[in-house]
């Protein structure tokens, strides 16, 4: 029996656009990534080593790295967690120094494709994506990391679900790296962090395909649903550069996740049939500013002749 490896993007392509599943996951055609990918990579990047120098303090004073709520009967200890977190921040400079370390580096490694309004002075481009990086990095260490107690960072877990059903003509593993995992005062919280030029829409997280698939892989793991979720941004206006935070709060039922798994099956069926269903040319993601391959699609040769005319039919 072969086996289908699915992390909850690929899975997202997949219900998006198959065609652009099959170019990317199944024929390899991967293409440089925009520099808004670069700007939250750079940011997560600091986020990641200001909580893991956190854990490590935690560690080294001799304090639990649990949720408070596992320390409610331990007052003492949990102030001692309190301070140590309180007591090693990551500074400013240093946050903007490691963004600015960790975009180039990003830059360098995956190359960047110019959009059209780029293409005119990409250098331009670059250094005000790399500003973008750095005030995401700066913000979240100093306004939304300090109030989180970190108990783990990128935790990766790779899970063999069970499927209800009919007989499965592949093995279906979920591998999945959770951004943090935060413990507040109701217990472990799975936390996936973004950054936006905008807030995001209120209630959009209660339908969100990433929240569902980590509430599944901690569900494997530990053998209870996270009490809530989060979906924690930091948001950049792109005219004046101004921060600001948004977090959207949601949960997952068991019912969540068997929903999940049936999308998961179907999906699994789908590509080993070779049925690769392209998107509605009418959806956002299906065009030159979101799709790498848009431009060589077999299915926009029709669209990209009209824009390349002008010629938009007549009544």
């Amino acid at each position: 029996m072969s086996e289908i490896r699915m992390s909850v993007s690929a899975l997202g392509d997949y219900l998006k656009c198959g065609e652009r599943f099959r170019r990317r996951r199944i024929e390899n055609e991967w293409r440089p990534f925009g520099l808004a990918a670069h700007i939250g990579t750079a940011a997560h990047e600091v986020g990641r080593l200001m909580h893991r120098r956190q854990i490590a303090a935690k560690e080294a004073a001799g304090v639990p790295n649990v949720s408070l709520k596992a320390l409610e009967g331990e007052p003492d200890k949990a102030i001692a967690v309190t301070e140590v977190l309180l007591a090693n921040p990551m500074l400013a400079d240093e946050a903007a120094d490691l963004a600015a370390t960790e975009f180039d580096k990003a830059v360098d490694e995956k190359g960047w494709e110019p959009s059209e309004d780029d293409a005119a002075n990409p250098d331009a481009a670059r250094g005000a994506a790399k500003d973008a990086a750095i005030d995401h990095s700066k913000f979240y260490a100093a306004k939304v990391g300090t109030a989180i107690n970190p108990v783990s960072v990128e935790r990766m877990i790779e899970v063999t679900p069970r499927l209800s059903g009919e007989k499965q003509d592949a093995q279906i593993t979920l591998r999945g790296i959770i951004d943090l995992i935060d413990g507040p005062t109701i217990g472990e919280e799975v936390v996936d962090r973004k950054t936006s030029y905008k807030a995001p829409r209120d209630g959009s997280q209660h339908g969100n395909l990433q929240m569902s698939f980590y509430a599944a892989l901690r569900l494997a793991e530990t053998k209870a649903l996270p009490p809530q979720q989060r979906l924690e941004y930091t948001v950049r206006s792109p005219k004046l550069g101004k921060m600001s935070q948004a977090t959207l709060i949601t949960s997952r039922t068991k019912q969540d996740v068997k929903e999940l798994l049936q999308r998961v099956q179907q999906t699994a069926k789908g590509i080993t049939a070779g049925v690769f269903m392209p998107a509605d040319p009418d959806q956002w993601w299906c065009s030159k500013k979101f799709c790498e391959f848009y431009g060589d699609c077999k299915y926009t040769v029709g669209r990209r002749s009209h824009e390349d005319t002008g010629y938009l039919g007549t009544i």
